[in-house]
């Protein structure tokens, strides 16, 4: 007995290693894939946010934005290092690679708490396949600091309901609400399911008290956040720029992306042509993800208690939200899968577990399962690494070529329009943002900016940046510039010519 005990435990330390060198090798692709793949024009506009906070200009007043500065104070050592450099943007990759694998550690916490220790064993390769966010996971975008919050305010409110007379975790909890909130209102569904349940639980067990400190920390937060903009005398233009310019900005985009467009064939978020094995994977995860959530609730029972079963129907409820919002958005980017795909992973990873266990009583079909479901991931692992590397080394980068191109033309510190990173603006939407016919009416014509400048060139004025501008400009534009023969984004003043 003692020798069988002795053997299975070797077999157990010998599964965990070969899982550990299995994951091992899937986490280096997806380093690599995050720091090499080439620039998103989405991580070079974040940056320059950065820079233009450090040299004075405060968002919402001097320039447009839709975000919480959180994630330019996260990354403005690094500016202060590197200087406004493409060494700062590299360095800045490396920063969002600590915040991915972060996500990740997390998330395992918390699947592990809610699930138990092998569904979240399960769910860390199956998260790490998912092409969508390998692509987006690691990018300089807020999004991926608001998971950072958010992950933490769900394992905090993990311990609050479960330690309920330690009130610590319920105010540190409203804190961590309060500051997923405001990082991006594009986490609202999955908080609007955690309120809806976190009520009717409040409610049901008489726990008002929680509530009221629950409540303190998410006040106490806004109110933090909200007097920083009163006494630096911009409030009213942080409030339009974070709540109400999302949703008017989504809706006025005249070439919206519809949801499933990153779906199709795509090299570039797939590492590879055609439809390779990790494109279908992105594919199935939705079907497995909702047939997992299905089980989850089927499989609970009163036995396992409310306080299992709460973070179950919170996660499940905001799968189903998160999704479903994705259909009421005029313009589907890929950034909005971002709080939406580790539901898939999550679930998915249950839907595996579950239906292995309930094999359980025919060994042989058991086997032939996990037989078939072992092969399958295998494939779509060795599918995701090809795809990590390959994207790792699509080194010609456009954006990088263009920016170099732009600085070359226009001296640091000097005026520019359309703004180009690392460039004093002397227009509110920088570039990187998406113009559309509601910023041109919110703003004053660019034409006066442009005069007084005496500005010798315009740089990254693309035709659709042109069409979107109100006539007057567009007229001034025509009138005193003409395009460079060699390059299109570039517009020279015409009495400067010579």
């Amino acid at each position: 007995m003692a020798s069988f005990l002795k053997s299975k435990k070797v077999l157990i330390y010998l599964s965990y290693l070969v899982y550990f060198v299995i994951l091992g090798f899937l986490l280096r692709s997806v380093f690599l894939s995050g720091y090499y793949y080439r620039l998103n024009a989405d991580e070079v506009y974040h940056s320059n946010l950065v820079y233009l906070m450090l040299k004075g200009f405060r968002p919402y007043a001097d320039f447009y934005s839709t975000y919480s500065p959180f994630l330019q104070l996260y990354l403005m050592p690094v500016f202060l290092l590197f200087g406004a450099t493409l060494k700062a943007i590299s360095a800045s990759r490396i920063l969002m690679i600590i915040l991915y694998l972060l996500q990740i550690c997390l998330m395992f916490l918390l699947v592990k708490r809610v699930f138990g220790k092998k569904v979240a064993l399960l769910f860390v390769p199956l998260y790490l396949m998912d092409p969508f966010m390998v692509f987006v996971g690691m990018q300089i975008r807020p999004e991926n600091l608001m998971m950072v919050f958010y992950l933490l305010f769900l394992l905090s409110f993990s311990y609050a309901y479960e330690n309920a007379k330690s009130t610590k975790f319920y105010f540190l909890s409203g804190i961590l609400f309060a500051l997923t909130l405001l990082m991006n209102l594009k986490i609202l569904p999955s908080l609007i399911a955690f309120a809806g349940v976190f009520i009717i639980y409040v409610f049901k067990n008489k726990l008002f008290r929680q509530l009221l400190i629950f409540t303190n920390g998410f006040c106490l937060t806004f109110f933090i956040f909200f007097a920083y903009f009163l006494l630096a005398g911009y409030l009213p233009d942080m409030f339009q720029g974070l709540f109400i310019d999302p949703y008017t900005l989504n809706n006025s985009i005249p070439n919206a992306t519809w949801l499933g467009y990153f779906y199709f064939q795509n090299p570039v978020i797939f590492g590879i042509d055609g439809k390779p094995l990790n494109w279908i994977y992105a594919w199935l995860l939705p079907v497995l993800a909702f047939t997992g959530g299905y089980a989850a609730i089927n499989n609970s029972s009163d036995s396992d208690g409310i306080k299992k079963n709460i973070m179950k129907i919170i996660l499940l409820l905001s799968l189903f939200l998160q999704w479903v919002s994705m259909l009421f958005i005029n313009s589907v980017f890929i950034q909005y899968y971002i709080p939406l795909n580790w539901f898939y992973s999550v679930f998915t990873a249950y839907f595996i577990y579950h239906l292995v266990n309930r094999l359980d009583e025919t060994k042989l079909l058991q086997n032939v399962a996990v037989g078939v479901l072992l092969i399958f991931f295998i494939l779509v692992y060795h599918a995701s690494v090809q795809g990590n590397i390959a994207r790792s080394k699509m080194s010609d980068d456009p954006i990088v070529k263009e920016m170099n191109e732009f600085w070359r033309i226009v001296p640091e510190n000097a005026p520019a329009f359309p703004n180009i990173p690392f460039r004093v603006p002397i227009y509110p939407v920088l570039w990187g943002s998406t113009f559309a016919p509601y910023l041109r009416d919110r703003f004053t014509p660019v034409y006066p900016a442009i005069e007084k400048n005496r500005l010798a060139v315009l740089t990254g004025l693309t035709d659709e940046f042109f069409s979107n501008l109100d006539t007057k400009s567009q007229q001034y534009i025509l009138t005193n510039y003409q395009r460079d023969s060699t390059n299109n984004y570039i517009w020279k003043r015409k009495d400067l010519k010579n």
